[in-house]
C-alpha cells in the first residue's frame, strides 16, 4: 500500500490565477492536483486496494519551518499575509522589499524585475505553503515509522510503507531566504518542502542516511543550498538530474542556471543534460552543460540521455551511500511538451510516462541493493501539461499520466517488501 497524502487547500487556496486582475492563467494551478487526485480515485491503471487517500495532512509549524528556512523570511510571509487584500500579487518583489538592502531594491525596481516574477501570492497562500510541508513531514513519520501508530489500516505483519504528497506549492526552488537572486526568484516555490521533512527526520533520528533525489526538469537550487548550509556534515545527499544551459548573461540561462558538475561535491551530485533544442541545432553555438563553459555535453539528450544518466551516474552514487531513506522531488515537467521544458514551442526533454515509472523502479532497487529496509517518500515538485489555446487552459494529460505512473511502480516496489 502506497499511502497519498493530499487535502482540499492544496485545490482550493494559494490561487495562482489573475494576477493584478489580468486575467492570466497560471500553470501552477490546483487543478493540477484535482487532475491526479480524481485519476487516484477513478483507479487508473492501479488498483484502487494498493492507495491509501490521506487527507488529515498538518500544518507544518514554525519551529519546523525555521529548521531550513530564515527567520526573516518566516516573518515576512507573516507580514505579507496581514497585508494581502483577496488579489493576488507577484511574490518575489514582496520578499525583495521586505529582506533586501537599499541598493537591490532600487536595482529590482530600475530593471523593472517584478514583472518577471512567476510565483504569486494571496491571503491563503502560507497557509498552503505549511500544509504541503506539513505533508512531507507526516510522509516521513509514516514511512519511518516515527509514529507509534503511523497507519492502523495497514497490517502489521506487512513491510516498508511508502508515502506520496501530492502537494503545492512545489519547493525546491525555495532556499533559506525564499528567493535565489541569481536566479532572478524562486520558480512558484515558498517552503522547501522535502527539506523541511528531512530536517524532521534528522531532528528525531540524527543517525539517519537521506537521499533526496530530484527528477524535476529544473535543477533545485534551493534544495542544494540548504543541503550545503544547514545539512552540512549530516548525512544528506542531494542528487539531481536536470536539463542545463547557461549564457553569459544569466537572464538567458534555462532556470535557476545552477546545478553545473562544479558544485558538486560530498553531499551533492548534479547530472545536467542538454535541452534537444541545443543537441537538435546544427551550429551549437550556445554555452550549454555539463561543465558551464562553452562545451556541448557528451552526455546525451532526451530520453535516452536520461535513462543512461540513471543507469550509469544515479544508481551507483546510491548504491555507495546506502539510505535509510530515499526522498523523491518528483517533478514531471520532462514530460513530452510540458510547459516547463518547452522553449520557443521547441521541446527540451521529451519523456514519456513510462520513463518515469522505469526510473522510479530503478532508484528504488538501487536503495533496497544497498539497504533492504530502506523507507521512500516522494512530493509532488513541478509538472504542468500543455497550454491548449482551443481551450484556453491548461491540458494537463501529460502530467496526470506521468504522475500515475510514478505512483504505480512506487506500489509495484513496495509490494516487492
Amino acid at each position: 500500500m502506497v499511502v497519498v497524502l493530499h487535502h482540499s487547500d492544496f485545490i482550493s487556496k494559494h490561487p495562482t490565477c489573475n494576477v493584478d486582475n489580468t486575467g492570466e492563467m497560471h500553470q501552477e494551478a490546483g487543478d493540477r492536483i484535482s487532475g491526479i487526485l480524481e485519476a487516484l480515485q477513478s483507479g487508473i491503471n492501479l488498483d484502487s486496494s494498493s492507495i491509501l487517500l490521506d487527507e488529515t495532512v498538518p500544518l507544518a509549524t514554525d519551529s519546523q519551518i525555521l529548521a531550513v528556512h530564515e527567520e526573516a523570511y518566516l516573518l515576512s510571509l507573516k507580514s505579507q499575509t496581514e497585508r494581502a487584500s483577496t488579489d493576488v500579487s507577484r511574490f518575489s518583489p514582496l520578499v525583495v522589499n521586505d529582506l533586501e538592502d537599499k541598493e537591490y531594491i532600487e536595482k529590482y525596481k530600475r530593471e523593472n524585475l517584478s514583472a518577471y516574477s512567476a510565483t504569486r501570492f494571496s491571503k491563503s497562500t502560507l497557509r498552503c505553503a505549511r500544509r504541503a510541508a506539513g505533508a512531507v513531514i507526516k510522509a516521513v513519520e509514516i514511512a519511518t515509522e516515527l509514529l507509534s501508530d503511523p497507519l492502523p489500516e495497514r497490517e502489521s505483519t506487512k513491510g516498508k510503507t511508502y508515502c506520496f504528497a501530492l502537494i503545492r506549492p512545489p519547493g525546491h526552488h525555495s532556499t533559506t531566504s525564499g528567493i535565489d537572486k541569481k536566479a532572478g526568484g524562486c520558480g512558484f516555490c515558498i517552503f522547501n518542502n522535502v527539506c523541511v521533512g528531512a530536517a524532521h527526520v534528522l531532528n528525531l533520528r540524527p543517525e539517519s542516511r537521506i537521499l533526496i533525489f530530484d527528477f524535476d526538469v529544473h535543477h533545485g537550487n534551493g534544495t542544494q543550498e540548504i543541503v550545503v548550509k544547514r545539512f552540512k556534515n549530516k548525512n544528506v545527499l542531494y542528487i539531481s538530474l536536470h536539463l542545463l544551459e547557461v549564457f553569459d548573461n544569466p537572464d538567458q540561462d534555462f532556470f535557476p542556471g545552477s546545478g553545473k558538475v562544479e558544485e558538486n561535491g560530498l553531499q551533492i551530485l548534479n547530472v545536467p543534460l542538454s535541452p534537444l533544442w541545443v543537441s537538435n541545432s546544427s551550429t551549437k553555438k550556445r554555452k550549454i552543460s555539463q561543465n558551464g563553459g562553452g562545451v556541448v555535453s557528451s552526455v546525451k539528450s532526451g530520453r535516452e540521455g536520461f535513462r543512461q544518466a540513471i543507469s550509469k551516474s544515479v544508481c551507483p552514487r546510491i548504491a555507495t551511500f546506502k539510505p535509510s531513506l530515499a526522498m523523491f522531488s518528483a517533478g514531471f515537467d520532462g514530460a513530452l511538451s510540458d510547459e516547463g521544458s518547452t522553449q520557443d514551442g521547441k521541446v527540451g526533454l521529451d519523456l514519456a510516462a513510462s520513463d518515469f515509472g522505469w526510473m522510479t523502479k530503478e532508484i528504488v532497487q538501487a536503495c533496497r541493493a544497498s539497504n533492504p529496509t530502506v523507507s521512500v517518500v516522494s512530493a509532488l515538485e513541478g509538472g504542468y501539461g500543455r497550454w491548449d489555446s482551443s481551450l484556453e487552459s491548461y491540458d494537463r494529460t501529460s502530467l496526470i499520466s506521468s504522475c500515475m505512473e510514478h505512483i504505480r511502480s512506487l506500489v509495484e516496489c513496495e509490494n516487492q517488501t
